[in-house]
């Protein structure tokens, strides 16, 4: 078992490598990095059109998450202004792009202007299953099936031919959150779960067999970020985990397993535009 772990490490470490040399021929044309002290609680990344890349108020450690598809928990290592100091990025490429190329394009931002060294270890460590509540049950009430293709759709968004939210605002084949609020529209079971990662400080593993894309709106009090003292629209909604079973049907169960996790060998802050 321990020589199979081996070899899935190392397959894993070698596909990080050939996509770290790709990452090197796929860079952005411009790009701007500037601190944000504006001390707001909310952040986000944005893709959009024409191969432009937008993200507002966030960390080091929130790019090195983004660009290398992780959670925070999953990052580890680096100084402290990793999690502290906040930035505004805008990159442009010099065409539109695919979202995974785009990515690649970060990667190569953040070796370039960050100086980001790193590598993948696999940790044994406690993650959660996404699961449903009743496994021959409905879905729950704020969970809706959807029928968009969204590799057209996100084509379509890169040629400039769709808008990315519905006109009731909902993100398409995406999710928008806040504090206490997560609205998506056409996410897979996987998207919703490495989503809720990012919520609950573990790794959460897909396991509810349900295939497609859904709609969803969820609504409860967030841990540690906003009390019910701030936002009185938060006093009555339930916890996260409450909620996943009252509002989607679906709940975490506590499991251990072995997962990959970036660790930072150094990195800097970013060089001046």
């Amino acid at each position: 078992m321990r020589y199979t772990a081996t070899c899935l490490l190392l397959a894993t470490v070698a596909t990080v490598h050939a996509q770290s040399q790709s990452s090197r021929a796929a860079a952005f044309e411009v790009a701007s990095i500037k601190v944000n002290d504006s001390g707001d609680e909310n952040f986000g990344f944005t893709p959009q059109p024409g191969g432009l890349m937008h993200a507002v108020n966030v960390t080091a450690r929130q790019i090195v998450t983004y660009a290398y598809s992780m959670q925070n928990s999953r990052v580890e290592g680096g100084p402290d202004w990793l999690d502290t100091v906040r930035y505004d990025v805008t990159a442009k490429a010099a065409e539109a792009a695919t979202p995974e190329r785009m990515l690649l394009m970060l990667r190569a931002l953040l070796a370039e202007r960050f100086k980001l060294a790193m590598h993948l270890e696999s940790r044994d460590t406690e993650t959660f299953a996404l699961v449903r509540v009743k496994a021959e049950g409905g879905l729950g009430p704020q969970l809706r099936t959807s029928s968009v293709d969204c590799d057209a759709f996100r084509a379509a968004v890169a040629r400039g031919a769709a808008a990315q939210a519905t006109n009731d605002g909902r993100p398409q084949c995406a999710g928008r959150a806040r504090p206490g609020f997560i609205t998506a529209g056409a996410v897979s079971m996987e998207e919703l779960a490495r989503n809720m990662s990012r919520l609950v400080g573990r790794v959460v593993v897909d396991r509810t067999g349900l295939p497609g894309r859904y709609d969803f709106d969820l609504k409860f009090v967030p841990d540690g970020e906003l009390t019910a003292a701030k936002d009185p629209a938060l006093r009555e909604l339930p916890s996260l985990y409450v909620a996943l079973e009252e509002q989607l049907g679906l709940k975490l169960e506590s499991q251990r397993s072995p997962v990959e996790v970036v660790v930072i060998d150094s990195i800097q802050p970013p060089t001046r535009d």
